[in-house]
């Protein structure tokens, strides 16, 4: 999944210009940036559900179709907002969605008779995870997945983005905590005035972010 040439502007802001990246399958790439600077853009711009002012997004060459349907044949959002219906259970949500068998492999059982509105800001949020990552889509764009997740349930999200990338998934993925991404990336990219600089992940990726200026001095 390649991002080509971005250029996205919104009131009279340019967020994105020329900016470039690419997703390979098998693998999870990361994005960093600092407040504002258009990581929940780009992978919007991916999902479809903003346009690029010039640019494109491809799969194989083909450029994705504009409406979301078509394009969420090939490839799974996780979007920051929570998206799960409140007043749903957990067990009958899964079945509606088609996710149980993924489900019972991931999610806690005693959380399966549970209202949705019911589960903590963590519990909800892997339900969220465990259901995009069901979907069984080429590639799988996660927006803030750890954000306000407690340790042992991001370790469990952890084990599910890397047992993806085994099953050959290519997986972007973007987080304020960055620690949690240093550490399984392929490949990573920080947004810099609009651009994506590509970054060296042969070595100590979080010391490559700090002389970048992501991260402050130890």
């Amino acid at each position: 999944m390649i991002y080509q040439s971005i250029d996205y502007a919104a009131r009279g802001r340019n967020i994105l210009k020329d900016a470039s990246l690419a997703i390979e399958p098998g693998s999870i790439c990361g994005l960093f940036g600092g407040n504002g600077s258009g990581e929940t853009t780009l992978i919007k711009l991916g999902a479809g559900m903003l346009s690029p002012d010039s640019g494109s997004v491809t799969i194989d060459g083909v450029s994705l179709p504009e409406n979301v349907g078509g394009r969420y044949k090939r490839l799974a959002h996780l979007d920051q907002e929570t998206f799960l219906p409140g007043s749903m259970r957990v067990d009958r949500l899964v079945d509606a969605v088609g996710a149980r068998p993924y489900a019972v492999k991931h999610y806690p059982s005693q959380l399966m008779p549970q209202y949705v509105d019911t589960l903590s800001g963590g519990e909800r949020r892997l339900l969220e995870v465990v259901i995009v990552l069901s979907l069984g889509r080429d590639f799988v764009l996660l927006d803030e997945p750890f954000t306000g997740v407690e340790p042992l349930l991001i370790e469990e999200m952890i084990s599910m983005i890397s047992a993806e990338r085994a099953a050959g998934k290519g997986i972007l993925v973007t987080d304020q905590y960055h620690f949690h991404v240093t550490d399984i990336v392929d490949s990573a990219f920080l947004l810099t005035d609009g651009h994506c600089d590509e970054l060296d992940v042969s070595g100590d990726l979080g010391g490559e972010l700090r002389n970048r200026g992501y991260l402050p001095e130890a």
